[in-house]
């Protein structure tokens, strides 16, 4: 097993528990399913260098755990039924794990006893994390374009996912985020033995239902603390 960053005694514990025990709202919890799905599909038709899939996989299932710590008012969707609710965890998490997103899934994953590898990963992927760092291994390659290709209504292809990022937040067709970006998607494309462009045709929903019955790999003292509580709070 990968060496833990606390703990050394590693097991394993159902995803959706790990969700539930943060209060992860079920849109939350769908995106990071349906980016581990699409992920998944690359490291399955991956035609590059050697890919650790497990660490991939492990990765992006818990990638945005802590990203309810940004989230705005109002709120959408299921949260916006409940916004009380939502509000209370919120302020909760930021207590607990702090007051951004990229602290606050840290924090978790330190909690969990997450290895250094998947933790590593997680802190690398995202826009600013990119263009920042840029991409160290195949892997984060793979998982920034995996969480590239979901959007807040499912999973799409990167064309339409970028188009959308552009209009919503006003970048210009020169942001280095963007451009990076793209530079990684046509990477991604000459390494897969598939067209990328028909990944919103695809049917991912046996790969769904699959993530949401995977379990990761967490420390003895974790799995502990999530049997003995229900809930962080």
């Amino acid at each position: 097993a990968a060496a833990l960053l606390v703990y050394t005694t590693p097991m394993h514990h159902p995803i959706k528990k790990i969700y539930q025990y943060y209060h992860l709202p079920q849109t939350l919890q769908r995106h990071m399913i349906e980016v581990t799905a699409v992920g998944s599909m690359i490291t399955d038709h991956w035609q590059g260098p050697e890919v650790d899939r497990e660490l991939v996989t492990t990765a992006l299932l818990v990638h945005d755990l802590g990203n309810i710590a940004k989230f705005r008012q109002p709120f959408i969707g299921e949260m916006a039924q409940n916004s009380e609710r939502w509000l209370a965890v919120q302020k909760n998490v930021r207590l607990h794990y702090g007051g951004d997103a990229h602290s606050a899934t840290q924090a978790m994953l330190l909690e969990l006893g997450i290895s250094d590898d998947v933790r590593h990963l997680v802190d690398t992927t995202g826009a600013y994390e990119v263009v920042k760092h840029g991409y160290f291994s195949d892997e984060s390659r793979i998982a920034d374009y995996a969480d590239m290709c979901v959007a807040p209504g499912g999973i799409t292809d990167f064309d339409t996912r970028l188009a959308d990022l552009i209009v919503r937040y006003q970048l210009a067709e020169d942001n280095e985020s963007i451009k990076i970006r793209r530079e990684n998607a046509e990477y991604v494309a000459k390494n897969v033995d598939f067209d990328l462009k028909t990944m919103k045709t695809i049917d991912f929903s046996d790969k769904v239902a699959d993530f949401w019955d995977f379990s990761v790999e967490i420390s003895d003292e974790a799995h502990e603390l999530l049997h003995s509580k229900t809930s962080f709070l």
